[in-house]
């Protein structure tokens, strides 16, 4: 029961629950002294992927930018990926706020990977990176760190050219 509360179905990564328990968890132990990230990717132009090549395409995009991120975790300690929605992901970490540029490095590296589909084609992916960090602000709260990261992570699709890997991730307060 609390596998199936707390997974997604479809890439097998914890889901928003267990992220935000995550969060919460990392956040109570030492709130003053917590140094706890989160990365927000959002994949770009996955409504093209979906609409051209279908919806079971758009599923392995999703099931295969799920294994690897669980990859990533695998060599990352305390590395949280989870799928929270669609196409949008994050991944909670301790660490510092340089922790952070260099994991969002590593996943867009990830992503950017071809990933072939079952009937044989091969699609590229990028996504869109946007960081919070406790460090950047006193008192964040869970829901302050997440949409903190949306938030940036939206300001890098708006203000960036399409495919461009970013140099640094922007945070909440760029």
């Amino acid at each position: 029961m609390w596998r199936q509360l707390h997974t997604d179905d479809l890439t097998g990564l914890p889901n928003r629950r267990a992220c935000l328990d995550r969060l919460d968890g990392w956040l109570a132990q030492d709130p003053a002294r917590a140094d706890v990230g989160v990365l927000f990717l959002d994949l770009d132009g996955f409504k093209n992927v979906n609409d051209g090549y279908g919806h079971a395409a758009g599923d392995e995009v999703l099931r295969v930018t799920g294994q690897r991120l669980s990859g990533l975790a695998a060599q990352e300690p305390d590395l949280l990926p989870a799928r929270l929605s669609g196409d949008e992901f994050a991944l909670v970490f301790l660490g510092t706020p340089e922790r952070g540029e260099a994991l969002a490095g590593q996943v867009a590296a990830l992503i950017a990977r071809p990933i072939t589909l079952p009937d044989g084609q091969t699609l590229t992916t990028a996504g869109s990176l946007g960081q919070m960090h406790s460090a950047l602000t006193a008192g964040v709260t869970t829901s302050g760190l997440l949409s903190g990261a949306d938030h940036a992570m939206y300001r890098m699709k708006r203000d960036r050219k399409a495919q461009q890997v970013p140099q640094r991730t922007p945070t909440l307060f760029d």
